[in-house]
């Protein structure tokens, strides 16, 4: 009887635990109804039904490959749904750009507030720039849509693959710089500093930057054999004599540089020159003359 009674417990115990594990799996995979609709939009009150960038179609979570200097023309359309929306708003923003906060105008636009009556559908266009100068990675463009009664925002995110500019933009001029000033007498020679870099995908053979007066007929260049991608260089070899003839008044300097067989980039600033009569009342403070080239 003992034995017939242990049999008996042990075959109990094994049942409790097969309905135990049955419990559990039949947990694991019935789903919690608690009221919330698993299909429903992220607003009841607002929608985003289209999205295009460049005038492709865009989805939430798409890639992009975009190139510096590339501009993002962005169209958002919106649909309210069975309420009116009063104060909402629209953003667009690149994300990743160190200098975002002092170029802010650049990386990010947003719509003023609007209101969409209930079914109404509304587009928006907003503009987003690419730096010439944002790290060549993934970043992300996302779009962020408020509005007064939703309970969280709406968001789309896009996953961005930064390039190098295009091969007839890869160099720019950074900096171009006059010395000692702006001002000078005739007769007399001027140095010009221009920093350049190469924003490209690819390093550049014989880069010429050429400074030149053209009302004057004067230039002068200097070479280098290779600018890296990403690298920078600076020109300061560049020296002008002013003819001493020169009559006085203000005159264009033009800063070109010449890369990759046939392209091209230039700056330009002004300088006035002076004779020697109106050097000499001014005195040396407002005009400094170099020596003679």
């Amino acid at each position: 009887m003992k034995i017939i009674n242990l049999m008996t417990a042990i075959l109990l115990l094994v049942v409790l635990v097969i309905s135990s594990v049955s419990a559990v799996q039949s947990a694991e995979v019935q789903p919690i109804n608690d009221g919330l609709d698993v299909n429903a939009t992220p607003s009841a009150y607002i929608a985003i039904t289209d999205v295009k960038i460049n005038s492709d179609t865009a989805y939430d979570g798409d890639d992009l490959y975009v190139e510096r200097g590339d501009v993002l023309k962005v169209r958002v359309t919106l649909e309210a749904g069975d309420q009116d929306v009063t104060d909402a708003y629209l953003g667009a923003f690149m994300s990743g750009y160190r200098y975002a906060y002092y170029e802010r105008d650049m990386v990010t636009d947003y719509t003023k507030t609007f209101s969409l009556p209930a079914h109404e559908k509304r587009s928006f266009d907003l503009t987003v720039t690419v730096p010439v100068d944002m790290e060549k990675k993934d970043a992300k463009l996302r779009l962020v849509l408020f509005d007064e009664n939703s309970a969280s925002v709406i968001t789309y995110n896009y996953q961005v693959s930064i390039y190098g500019t295009a091969d007839d933009s890869a160099v720019q001029i950074q900096d171009f710089f006059v010395s000692p000033s702006t001002t000078i007498e005739a007769g007399r020679a001027l140095s010009f500093k221009v920093k350049v870099k190469n924003y490209g995908n690819n390093d550049l053979d014989d880069v010429k930057v050429k400074v030149a007066i053209p009302a004057l007929n004067i230039q002068t260049y200097e070479t280098i054999d290779t600018l890296d991608k990403d690298e920078s260089q600076s020109f300061e070899a560049l020296l002008l004599r002013i003819p001493p003839e020169a009559k006085p008044g203000d005159y264009e300097v033009v800063a070109t540089v010449e890369f990759d067989r046939f392209q091209s980039v230039e700056e330009s600033t002004q300088i006035t020159i002076i004779n020697a009569e109106v050097a000499q009342t001014a005195g040396s403070d407002s005009v400094i003359a170099m020596p003679e080239a």
